[in-house]
C-alpha cells in the first residue's frame, strides 16, 4: 500500500470520528437551541471546515499523482457509503 493511500485511510478514520461527533453535537446541542433547519446549516458549515482541515493536515505534504488522488477519492467514497449503510442499518434501523 502506498504512503498516500495509508495517510488517506488514516485521514478517513479521523474524519469519520469527527463527523460523527459533529452529528451528535448537532442533535444534542444545536437542534434544541436553533431548530432543525438552522442547526443543519451550522452543522454542514462546521462539517466542511472539519473535512478540509483534516484532509489538508493528512495529505497536503504528501505528493500525489493523479492516480493517487483518484484512488483516494474512490476509497473514501466506498468507505463513506459503506459506513452510512452500516450505521443506517444497525443504529437507525433503516432498511
Amino acid at each position: 500500500m502506498s504512503k498516500p493511500l495509508r495517510r488517506a485511510l488514516a485521514a478517513w478514520l479521523v474524519m469519520a470520528v469527527a463527523m460523527t461527533a459533529n452529528g451528535i453535537l448537532r442533535e444534542v446541542v444545536l437542534v434544541p437551541r436553533l431548530g432543525a433547519t438552522a442547526a443543519g446549516v451550522v452543522s454542514a458549515a462546521v462539517g466542511v471546515a472539519i473535512l478540509l482541515t483534516i484532509s489538508g493536515a493528512f495529505l497536503l505534504r504528501v505528493p500525489l499523482t493523479r492516480r493517487d488522488a483518484t484512488s483516494i477519492a474512490v476509497v473514501w467514497l466506498v468507505l463513506t457509503v459503506g459506513f452510512e449503510f452500516l450505521i443506517g442499518r444497525s443504529v437507525d434501523r433503516k432498511s
